[in-house]
Formats: structure tokens, C-alpha cells, sequence
């Protein structure tokens, strides 16, 4: 809900200040901010609810974020849109439902509506180091053109996530060429033309559905690049203890939501062969089985 910050803003372009949400790219996405005052001296610029993007105030509490995802008219080579990314709390769950909720309002200086506003999301932190577009595969992307300069409007998505994914970035994935436009106005008074821009709050990503535990029975720890690790993915937090066939315990770790057995003990990988693990959850049943080591 952009309600936590470090330093209240002083200028455009601080989305840093804003706790946990940055930039990924060159691109300055800015924070608004109720904290800023008249002394502030661009308090013009980003001022709550009057600033130099248009009118709005928060939908909750007293901050929220504003990002170009489509900007046409700048003297460039290359586009520049810019893009807000955040950690999750947790890791995503393997085959795992959840739903995104963001609520967005077109700022009054927009000329343009666009309809590839959209949310990836990653195992791994982006970074790129120049102010064009990132010419990803969204996970999730809001297809209407909104236009809407007076209310927040409620976006929402289901994901099903492949399993890891710790990061979050909203933002336009297209060229800016290949970016499909509406006009909704002239935008304001002295503004440029081309451009959309959106105010953004209230975030959430909720998990919708519980996964049974997910256990392989099989893997190849050969160091061929497949099928090298065994991976336990469940819910919750646990213990896994794996033990050959004399009853040995050859692996046991800590982990929540997935535990990792590359096949060695003792910093040797273990021979060809059946062994048994049991996974002793907090707050639920343990689980047993079997698995087969094949090199």
C-alpha cells in the first residue's frame, strides 16, 4: 500500500523511498506521499492529491506510486517506460493458484490508454542498466484499455506458479511501437503528447489453493544439467530426513515449502539404489516414501 517509507519524498523519481519497491531498470518511477508538505519545494510535483501528473488521492492511507508503462513522444533512440518491482515475502509454491490484485488510475496527464499493462513474475532479481522496455513474457497482463482518471480501478489475475518465483515487476513488456494505444484526451494543460501514465496502490497476492506434497521417485544425479537434484516441494515448514537401505541417514534438512537433496552424504554421491525419506512436518502428518537414485 506504499504506507512504509525511509524519507518522505522530496522530489519525483523516489520510489526508493517507498520500503521495499525500486526500480529495476534506469527508469524513475515516483512515490507520493501525504508526509510531503507545502515547504517541500516540489511539493508541486509530488503532492497528494494535486501533482504534476494530475489529481488523486490515495485509495488507502496516504501514499501510492506512479510509473510511465508508454511514453511516445521523447527525442531517443530508445523507448523509456518505466517499471516497479518488488521481493515477495515467501517463494511461490510449485502448482500453486494464486490471485494478484493492484488498483491503478489513469493520471490526468495522460493522452493515451494502453492495454499491455502487466505483472511477471521471476525466480531471479531484474536488473538492467539503461531506461528502455524489458522485452519479457509477462505472467499476467490487464488487456483492456482503462481510462478512468477519477476512480481506483481494481485489476485482477490468477497465477499458477511454476515454483521459486520471489520477485515481482508491473510495467508494459512491449516496444513501444508494437504497443497498442487508445487516446482518451489531450491530457493536461502544457502536458506533452503520447503518453500514459498510471498511479498505483494497494498491492496484494493472496494464495488461493493448498498443494499436496510433491515427490519425483526417480532422479539422475549425473551432473548432465537434468534431473540432478531431487526437489520436495510441500506447504508448510519441515524436516527431511532421507536413509539408504542399512538404515543409514545419508541427508536431513530444514526447509519450508521445498527441500533440495543433490544425492551426495558425506560430500560423495550415494550409490545406485532405493532409499527412504520421511518428512516430519510442524504442524502436520510426517510424510514417507521412497526414491530411486539412478547415475
Amino acid at each position: 500500500s506504499f504506507e512504509e517509507y525511509d524519507t518522505c519524498p522530496g522530489d519525483v523519481g523516489q520510489i526508493t523511498y517507498a520500503k521495499y519497491w525500486y526500480s529495476p531498470t534506469l527508469g524513475s518511477p515516483d512515490y507520493f506521499n501525504m508526509c510531503t508538505t507545502n515547504q517541500c519545494p516540489n511539493y508541486v510535483d509530488i503532492g497528494v492529491p494535486n501533482n504534476r501528473y494530475g489529481y488523486q488521492h490515495p485509495r488507502t492511507g496516504f501514499g501510492y506510486a506512479g510509473l510511465g508503462p508508454y511514453v511516445s513522444w521523447l527525442d531517443t533512440n530508445q523507448d523509456y517506460l518505466e517499471y516497479l518491482q518488488i521481493r515477495l515475502l515467501s517463494p511461490l509454491i510449485i502448482n500453486t493458484k494464486y490471485k494478484l490484485t493492484v488498483f491503478i488510475s489513469i493520471a490526468n496527464i495522460s493522452t493515451f490508454a494502453i492495454n499491455s499493462f502487466a505483472a511477471l513474475f521471476t525466480s531471479n532479481l531484474i536488473v538492467n542498466n539503461n531506461s528502455s522496455e524489458l522485452i519479457l513474457v509477462p505472467s499476467c497482463v490487464f488487456s483492456e484499455f482503462y481510462s478512468d482518471t477519477s476512480n481506483w480501478i481494481e485489476l485482477n489475475a490468477i497465477y499458477t506458479a511454476t515454483g521459486g518465483e520471489e520477485f515481482l515487476t508491473f510495467g508494459n513488456f512491449n516496444y513501444s511501437v508494437n504497443t497498442d494505444t487508445l487516446r482518451i484526451g489531450l491530457g493536461m494543460e502544457g502536458g506533452r503528447d503520447g503518453i500514459n501514465y498510471l498511479y498505483i496502490d494497494d498491492v496484494s497476492l493472496t494464495q488461493q489453493e493448498q498443494i499436496t506434497e510433491i515427490f519425483p521417485n526417480v532422479f539422475t544425479p549425473n551432473d548432465d544439467g537434468y534431473n540432478d537434484t531431487f526437489n520436495f516441494w510441500f506447504t508448510g515448514s519441515g524436516t527431511m530426513s532421507i536413509f539408504n537401505r542399512w538404515g543409514v541417514k545419508v541427508f536431513e534438512k530444514f526447509g519450508n515449502n521445498n527441500i533440495e537433496w543433490d544425492g551426495k552424504y558425506m560430500g560423495e554421491y550415494c550409490s545406485d539404489g532405493v532409499y527412504y525419506y520421511i518428512l516430519s512436518k510442524i504442524k502436520n502428518e510426517n510424510v514417507k516414501g521412497s526414491i530411486q537414485l539412478i547415475k
